[in-house]
């Protein structure tokens, strides 16, 4: 694990083979009594991490998560110190993250994914001494417009220390979300006659790109075109497995509730529109009875969506229905304005 920080002389003061951190003075050393035959009491945190905000509701942190930044903030919300972890380590279930503290008052801020050499979410400034945790933003790397955006994850905690005690440093839990969101759009004839997968473009334009400190996007008047990453024909589609379909992926920054992202369907031979829709109206639609999430819930658990549309003879789509993670959503019960 690797550390910097302003304060690490006073509260954070090395590291341990465990990953641990550890304070000087008396919190290191024993209970305010020193008993030679017991060993020293130990105060600050062991932290769990967890990632089970999905629609499974099971954790995989630890099969998901394969860098992890964590930015920790005094009582006063000031910046105290900066600790990471790489792989291998967090793929172990049993993987804690262990500091010792003095008592106090903390807040803990946590990301996935921005350490890792493949990150496509950036910290916009470091976190210098001084500084608030309401000042943290990260922001997507615009080089990874158009690609397969590798997961971005965002957590906090606020956690007390007591002082020292022979039961050991006390356990919190860091609970994620994923900022991430990943659509496969498949395009199918409604007669299933073959398509042409290299004629259609696909894009999603969202004003997402910069998220603030709770890692809710911050609108900036100048709206990011999210475009395929990867297309092509598939030899059947997921509605009836009969004719060719074609499909194109793109991947994007968090959607929001309320917000009014477009999806559109581009024939590139024609310069046509061969559809547009209010994604997240759609995306919300799609909740299936078994579930019963609030609707920004039900978004940032999902986060894999695919989303199929039937074509007419022109290559248009019929304005009819779209099948979203297997669930028909209907254009007539869709609230359009």
């Amino acid at each position: 694990m690797t550390i910097n920080g302003t304060k690490l002389g006073k509260i954070l003061a090395r590291t341990i083979a465990a990953g641990a951190l550890t304070a000087t003075s008396a919190l290191a050393t024993s209970c305010g009594t020193v008993f030679d035959d017991l060993p020293p009491c130990r105060g600050g945190v062991e932290l769990r991490f967890v990632f089970d905000y999905n629609l499974e509701e099971a954790n995989s942190f630890h099969k998901q998560v394969d860098c992890l930044t964590l930015y920790l903030y005094d009582s006063e919300g000031r910046y105290v110190a900066t600790l990471g972890e790489d792989a291998p380590a967090l793929a172990s279930e049993d993987y804690r993250m262990n500091l010792d503290l003095e008592p106090g008052r903390y807040r803990a801020v946590a990301y996935g994914g921005t350490r890792c050499d493949q990150a496509s979410f950036a910290t916009v400034e470091e976190p210098a001494a001084g500084s608030h945790y309401t000042e943290l933003a990260s922001a997507l790397k615009p080089e990874h417009v158009g690609k397969l955006l590798h997961n971005h994850y965002h957590g906090t905690l606020d956690f007390t220390v007591p002082q020292p005690s022979p039961a050991g440093r006390v356990k919190e839990t860091l609970n994620l979300k994923r900022t991430t969101n990943h659509f496969r759009v498949t395009l199918q004839h409604t007669d299933n006659s073959p398509v042409e997968g290299s004629k259609f473009d696909y894009y999603i334009i969202d004003d997402n790109a910069l998220l603030d400190h709770e890692n809710n996007p911050v609108a900036t008047g100048n709206p990011t075109t999210y475009t395929h990453w990867t297309r092509g024909v598939l030899p059947g589609s997921k509605a009836d497995g009969e004719g060719a379909a074609a499909y194109g992926e793109l991947s994007t920054s968090r959607v929001m509730s309320g917000t009014s992202p477009k999806l559109r369907v581009e024939n590139n031979q024609t310069g046509e529109t061969v559809l547009e829709i209010p994604l997240i109206r759609y995306l919300e639609a799609s909740q299936s009875d078994a579930t019963d999430y609030p609707d920004q819930e039900y978004l940032d658990r999902c986060s894999q969506w695919n989303l199929i549309f039937f074509l007419n003879g022109n290559d248009k789509w019929g304005r009819t229905e779209v099948i979203i993670n297997d669930w028909v959503v209907r254009f007539n019960d869709i609230e359009m304005n």
